[in-house]
Parts: structure tokens; sequence; C-alpha cells
């Protein structure tokens, strides 16, 4: 499979899972939900979907929902995607901000210590 490919496919998919969300999902007033990344699989099987949620505490829960909603998005997917098969969606929570906050403090430990 091309990866230009992949990629046209990542981005359908990033795209109208991110309309699907604004109308789909009832998530609290102050929860923002972002699709940071998708990766699909070179077979076209899987779709890895990277999210980020603010407040952070709220990562788990919001997590939860999608994974309870999966099947319902999917479908919801399956109808406004037209492939021979669409990939099938896995969520996961996307902590790269946090890790980088956190090697900031490191470093900022790092400076005070000079």
């Amino acid at each position: 499979m091309s990866s230009e490919r992949i990629e046209r496919v990542n981005s359908l998919i990033a795209h109208e899972l991110g309309l699907l969300f604004r109308r789909e999902l009832e998530l609290p007033r102050s929860v923002i939900l972002t699709i940071t990344e998708v990766e699909t699989t070179s077979d076209l099987s899987y779709a890895y979907v990277s999210i980020s949620v603010l407040p952070l505490d709220q990562e788990e829960a919001v997590l939860a929902l999608l994974n309870k909603r999966v099947y319902h998005l999917q479908k919801l997917l399956n109808r406004k995607v037209i492939m021979h098969n669409v990939p099938r969606l896995v969520f996961k929570i996307n902590r790269t901000e946090e890790r980088a906050a956190y090697i900031e403090s490191l470093l900022d430990e790092l400076k005070k210590t000079e």
C-alpha cells in the first residue's frame, strides 16, 4: 500500500471523526477533545486514533466514553467513508504534551543546580 494513500486515508478518517465527535459525543462544556493523529496500518485493518483531552484529569473518562461508543462511531464512519474495508478504530491518548512538560521541568531543575 502506498504511503500517499495511507496518508489520504488518515486525513479522511481524522476529518470525518472530528465531525462525528461534534455531532455524536456529549462531553462536558469544559472538556476539549482533539484528534492529534491517525495512524492506519498498511493493510488498512486498523486506524489508531490519538486524542488529546483538556483538562488532563478528564482523559480517562473521555477515553472510556470513546471506547464505549466505538461501535456506534465505527458504524457511522462506515457509512460516511466509501472504501472496501474501513479500518477498525482504536483510540489512544496522546501523551506528548505531558512528556514535553516533564522534560522541560527536568531541564529547569538542571538549570537551577548549575
